[in-house]
């Protein structure tokens, strides 16, 4: 798959949670779930595009 193991999610958890902090580490998650939606469907099309 991607490459990266619970370990490496734990440990990027982790340094998540020291640098941004409890209070603000939900809307970034957001924030990054809304870009990782973004860049799938932009990769959705260009595959579609490419295939066409």
């Amino acid at each position: 798959m991607s490459g990266i193991g619970l370990g490496e999610i734990l440990l990027i958890l982790v340094i998540a949670i020291i640098v941004l902090g409890p209070k603000q580490l939900p809307k970034a998650l957001q924030h990054f779930n809304h870009f990782a939606q973004r860049i799938k469907k932009i990769k959705t099309a260009i595959k579609r595009e490419l295939e066409s």
